[in-house]
């Protein structure tokens, strides 16, 4: 990955700032933090669901005999998206965040963009965008002034909301590489527009290596991360074999935790299913035991 370092701030001036608005276990500064802070951070991606074929209702009702209370809406499908809001507040589960895929090419925001920031008003959703184009290449920069430029627009829509942005990198799009997301978070330049560090895209573009320089390179924008089971050669692999629950897999998840918390990162946690299926509830459940003992790994 080679990262354009557009805004160079030392992480120790910038980690109380980071993670902020997106979690209530902000603890900078602090060796510990509690364990129910640990487990209040994570939230499970709707992709878990996917395989089976499960609706937003469904979703809402594992989650909750996990007691798990997080989780979000990633299909894209803004006709049934008042169902999704509404299987969420009867099932008394957070809407954490909500998966925009953004065309820099069309140089205008998407109609769907204003009803659907009307309808998450207050919530607090995180909007996970992922810029796209079919004019640039994967990681080109030349695309930054047109995605900037549409992103900016959308996060002052956005602020009036109350809801922060994070830009999602994604293998295979123009926003390829968690140092796109950062520079290109940087250029926008707003405060309630950050970026995402996916633990799977990262390691299926970028590999396992040197990940310590390039968490603190992103850390001044960061505001939420993703994990899951992995292979360290992730990106050689059917997704379905590089994206496991937690526990499986000879990636070591608590190295890539351990960096970002020995950083100062105190924000959103998600966790990835894309493509697992099967016994969701079993997988679900052995995933939270080990995120459970991680803490404890972690933190002892």
């Amino acid at each position: 990955m080679k990262r354009r370092h557009v805004l160079k701030i030392p992480a120790v001036l910038c980690a109380p700032l980071i993670g902020a608005a997106f979690s209530s276990c902000s603890t900078f500064g602090r060796k510990k933090i509690d364990e129910s802070c640990w487990l209040d951070r994570l939230f499970v991606l709707d992709t878990w669901f996917w395989e089976n074929n499960w609706n937003a209702e469904q979703q809402c009702r594992m989650l909750r005999r996990l007691n798990l209370r997080k989780g979000t809406d990633c299909r894209s499908q803004w006709e049934a998206f008042p169902k999704v809001i509404e299987a969420f507040d009867q099932n008394n589960v957070e809407l954490t965040a909500v998966y925009i895929r953004l065309s820099i090419d069309d140089h205008e925001i998407p109609p769907v963009i204003p009803p659907l920031l009307k309808k998450l008003e207050k919530r607090g959703t995180l909007l996970w965008i992922t810029p796209t184009s079919k004019q640039f290449g994967p990681s080109d920069p030349a695309g930054d002034p047109f995605a900037a430029a549409l992103i900016r627009e959308i996060s002052i829509m956005a602020e009036k909301a109350d809801l922060p942005i994070s830009l999602y990198h994604h293998r295979g799009d123009w926003l390829e590489r968690a140092g796109d997301a950062h520079r290109v978070a940087c250029k926008v330049d707003r405060g309630n527009v950050g970026c995402t560090f996916n633990l799977y895209h990262w390691l299926c573009i970028e590999g396992p290596d040197d990940l310590k320089s390039k968490a603190e390179s992103v850390l001044p924008k960061l505001n939420c991360i993703t994990v899951n089971g992995s292979m360290n050669n992730a990106g050689e692999l059917d997704v379905r074999k590089a994206i496991l629950p937690l526990g499986e897999g000879d990636y070591s998840v608590e190295h890539f935790l351990q960096t970002f918390e020995s950083l100062g990162y105190r924000g959103l946690i998600g966790l990835q299913g894309y493509g697992i299926g099967g016994d969701v509830y079993s997988k679900l459940e052995k995933s939270l035991h080990v995120w459970r003992d991680l803490y404890h790994r972690i933190y002892s």
